[in-house]
């Protein structure tokens, strides 16, 4: 048997293991098995457990690699509900959520584990993510969790620190939040003050336009008028003119 630092699962390992558990979902999902079903159940692990060990090592007993499985769903659920729990206390803001790799998702969907981590009551608490299996099973402490380490596993880290800066970055978000809001409030404020005074210029520009048009108007008639009385003088010449010739033309 290998020693604990040589008993890491590895990565082809795990996906074999979860390609195993898709071809017997009933198997994957933990659910009770009684007389010959336990029994054919067990000569099961004894085949997957052949299977495994040819990818490894490490290599481990058919249930031993039971309790794998077992603690690879329990990893899931807690990452589930870790990120749940972050969510609720966030408060819907920016929370430190970490995400399912696809073998995750492939056994997450498998299990339905996101069915099981409601968003109420006790299951958010990763203490209350118990495994299925067996009442023998769950008293036989021949391997720990600890010594079934998942290769490139991501597990959430939640702590009251972090909990104390999620609420610290809620609480600045909304604080910038409220000063964007007083800023937007001041430069609407100032830009309809601005609107109103060019307002006030345009419509005294009109009235200026206005009454220099006026102006104009009158020039205007004014020339008419001057234009009107030059032609009839110059009109009153040429009659004139023409009555001197006719007057000299009639002495002659």
């Amino acid at each position: 048997m290998e020693s604990g630092k040589n008993r890491v699962t590895t990565k082809q390992q795990f996906e074999k293991l979860v390609e195993l558990m898709e071809k017997h979902p009933e198997t994957g999902r933990g659910k009770p098995q009684f007389g010959c079903s336990k029994n054919k159940n067990k000569e099961l692990w004894e085949e997957f457990a052949v299977v495994l060990n040819s990818l490894g090592p490490p290599s481990r007993t058919a249930h031993e690699w039971g309790r794998v499985w077992i603690h690879y769903k329990a990893n899931i659920k807690r990452k589930l509900a870790n990120n749940r729990s972050n969510l609720l206390v966030t408060g819907g803001g920016p929370s430190q959520e970490v995400s399912l790799n696809p073998l995750e998702e492939s056994v997450a969907n498998l299990i339905k584990i996101k069915e099981q981590v409601a968003p109420s009551g006790q299951s958010f608490g990763v203490e209350n993510i118990q495994p299925e299996m067996d009442v023998d099973e769950i008293m036989d402490n021949s391997i720990s969790p600890s010594e079934i380490q998942i290769e490139s596993l991501d597990r959430p880290t939640s702590s009251a620190s972090q909990i104390t800066r999620n609420r610290r970055k809620c609480k600045n978000v909304e604080s910038e939040r409220l000063e964007l809001l007083k800023l937007q409030t001041q430069t609407q404020k100032e830009l309809l003050a601005k609107i109103e005074q060019l307002e006030k210029t345009i419509y005294k520009n009109y009235e200026i336009n206005k009454k220099l048009l006026e102006v104009k108007k009158q020039k205007l008639e004014i020339y008419k008028k001057q234009a009107k009385e030059a032609h009839e003088l110059h009109t009153l010449k040429v009659e004139v003119q023409k009555l001197k010739i006719a007057k000299m033309r009639a002495l002659q």
